[in-house]
């Protein structure tokens, strides 16, 4: 058996009764560690916990799973997920092979960044748009594709939720996303993101340094945030969705 868990956004004192009792009962406990980064001695709070090795997976430990699938066969396998385990494309991959592999297969759902940043900052969720990932840009990689989406969005009169990227051992930083997303502007757009428009940056959602601050591009130029963070474009918000920002949300000097 392959049990995916969810652990939400706060670490260990995050996971549910039910999958404190499934961990208790595992043979084999993995960790991933790569589609987010977990609260600093996660693994070793884990392995206290539950008095067994926890092995932390890359990507591409998960994306070929041949050795994850053979345990799985054989015992109780519980992979660990910060956050919600079925919203990386990466996970349903998995846990569709498991199952063609004649593995059962159970998720235990949790708290996500999805849903929980738009219902900090006092966003209605079912105003929000597909997550749009901003990859970190190089010579010869600058997406366009970042760009029309939150264009899109913006015509569809929908909050952007903007998920920025995270390399081995360094997320982007908020004053480096606002770069990025300005010289998008610049090279493909028609006026949509200036430097008086508004965001919102929110950093280490869940961890006990979480920041949640609101700013225009130009006041954020010089914001890092933390280590890992997202920004959300609002987008002609309500009466009551200014009220609540203006509660939930930090504001940054212009």
């Amino acid at each position: 058996m392959l049990n995916l868990i969810g652990m939400g956004l706060r670490g260990v004192q995050s996971l549910t009764i039910q999958e404190d009792e499934i961990l208790k009962r595992s043979h084999r406990i993995y960790f991933e560690a790569y589609t987010s980064i977990a609260p600093e001695n996660t693994i070793n709070e884990l392995e206290s916990r539950y008095s067994r090795s926890v092995k932390p997976l890359a990507r591409i430990d998960v994306e070929n799973p041949e050795e994850i699938i053979k345990e799985s066969l054989d015992g109780i396998v519980s992979l660990i997920i910060v956050g919600d385990p079925l919203t990386a494309t990466t996970h349903n991959q998995l846990r569709l092979e498991a199952q063609n592999s004649g593995v059962e297969v159970k998720c235990y759902e949790n708290a996500s960044i999805i849903t929980a940043a738009f219902g900090y900052t006092g966003l209605f969720t079912y105003r929000m748009s597909p997550p749009v990932s901003l990859p970190f840009p190089h010579e010869k990689f600058f997406p366009r594709s970042v760009y029309d989406k939150i264009s899109k969005n913006i015509e569809d009169r929908r909050h952007s939720l903007i998920l920025l990227d995270l390399s081995p051992g360094k997320g982007m930083k908020i004053s480096e996303a606002v770069k990025y997303l300005l010289e998008m502007e610049n090279r493909f757009g028609t006026g949509l993101l200036t430097e008086d428009r508004e965001l919102i940056a929110i950093s280490d959602l869940g961890h006990s340094d979480e920041k949640i601050v609101m700013g225009t591009f130009r006041s954020m130029t010089s914001y890092e945030g933390g280590k890992i963070n997202c920004i959300i474009l609002p987008e002609r918000p309500t009466e009551d969705e200014v009220r609540f920002m203006s509660m939930f949300c930090r504001k940054l000097p212009l």
